[in-house]
């Protein structure tokens, strides 16, 4: 099941696109930009058991900040950071690859960072198509985006119910 999928809105994020699942042409913009990744979604099989009776999606959000300059100060988030915006997608909650091409970075927010600070934090979650409550637990990426960038792609992002009690992975 390949195809470009419906790009939903996350809280947070001032600007929402960005993400294809499945599709490697994505790639060669994403290099471009500067500011994509790529990371391979798997499932315990609990997971993707219950994901599937429940008809549960699963949602890839990726968020951009970095530091700012003394002149962006102003600009700064509570967390002393430039919010540079972000991407989000609903994907299947099934194993498969997602391509992060960073189109929803807020380019004319980087003139109020330092050069070279941009980090970007990866989650992964339950699209709470059949719950209030998110019922997933996942590896996450928090970091750098260069030291991101530096893994070998596709980053596997492993995911389990929350119930199952799986030790996650922050990565790089």
């Amino acid at each position: 099941m390949m195809g470009t999928l419906k790009t939903v809105p996350a809280a947070g994020l001032l600007a929402v696109a960005g993400l294809v699942f499945g599709d490697s042409r994505a790639h060669a913009e994403m290099v471009s930009a500067g500011y994509g990744l790529t990371v391979s979604l798997a499932f315990s099989e609990l997971a993707l058991a219950t994901l599937s009776r429940r008809g549960e999606a699963v949602i890839v959000d990726a968020s951009y900040w970095g530091t700012p300059t003394p002149a962006g100060a102003a600009q700064a988030d509570e967390a002393g950071q430039i919010n540079l915006g972000g991407d989000a997608v609903e994907v299947p909650a099934i194993e498969g690859v997602v391509e992060i091409t960073g189109r929803g970075v807020l380019t004319d927010m980087l003139e109020w960072t330092v050069a070279g600070s941009i980090g970007v934090n990866v989650n992964v979650y339950s699209a709470r198509l059949s719950s209030d409550d998110n019922l997933l637990s996942c590896d996450f990426i928090d970091g750098p985006l260069a030291d991101v960038q530096t893994l070998a792609m596709p980053i596997t992002l492993n995911c389990g119910l929350i119930e199952e009690n799986l030790d996650t992975v922050a990565l790089p």
